[in-house]
């Protein structure tokens, strides 16, 4: 392969890549309440839960769920890389029944684009999403959280003197306050972290939850 070839091939991988990362956004609407109009952001390789429920009947609804990366989307259509597939049967009488099976026990075959599958936005029901950047801080809530409620507890042994059995109060403060900063802060990245959840059907999958359509 000589340079102008090698240059050409480079520049069409470079440009395939940046189409392919490309951030796909479209308008949503709240259905319920106040008129509300939002723009839902998805990026590839973002973590996608889509529900689409198949029967719908006073005793018996039943969904199916797909768990997969995000790939792309168009104005009809959400494309994801499938990790698993959930079918969920739930009767009125509170039974819930549910069939989870994971993406390589689909076919024999590896070739990626078997676990690709394209779900049309009339379908789509029920998304939960998480961006890397909400992975990142919901995965340091935890460490926030429980470590300063751990140091809150164990701090008034901390600042007592046993040798001189006296409490050093304004060390404890210090203490106290530090620990109430790391407090304020996990709840700060468990809001900043917590998954996204949006409805597109009334009473399902949650009774009462806001419901949005897709804006046309």
């Amino acid at each position: 392969m000589d340079m102008k070839k090698l240059i050409y091939f480079t520049v069409c991988l470079m440009i395939q890549s940046i189409l392919t990362a490309q951030t796909w956004k479209t308008d949503i609407q709240r259905a319920t309440g106040k008129p509300v109009t939002r723009t839902l952001k998805l990026k590839p390789k973002t973590a996608l839960r889509i529900g689409t429920l198949l029967n719908d009947t006073d005793s018996i609804k039943e969904g199916k769920f797909y768990y997969g990366k995000f790939l792309s989307g168009k104005n009809d259509s959400l494309t994801l890389k499938i990790i698993s597939i959930e079918n969920l049967h739930t009767e009125s009488a509170g039974l819930k029944q549910s069939e989870v099976t994971q993406a390589k026990y689909f076919t024999r075959y590896k070739a990626d684009s078997v676990y690709n599958a394209s779900v049309a936005i009339t379908d789509v029901h029920f998304i939960k999403y998480q961006q890397d950047y909400q992975k990142f801080f919901g995965g340091g809530e935890d460490f926030l959280l429980l470590g300063s409620l751990a140091v809150l507890v164990v701090s008034p042994f901390i600042c007592y003197n046993y040798k001189e059995g006296a409490f050093n109060a304004e060390s404890y403060k210090y203490w106290a306050l530090s620990c109430t900063a790391g407090i304020v802060v996990g709840f700060s990245f468990q809001i900043l972290g917590g998954e996204r959840k949006l409805q597109f059907k009334p009473n399902w999958p949650d009774k009462d939850a806001r419901v949005w359509s897709f804006k046309k």
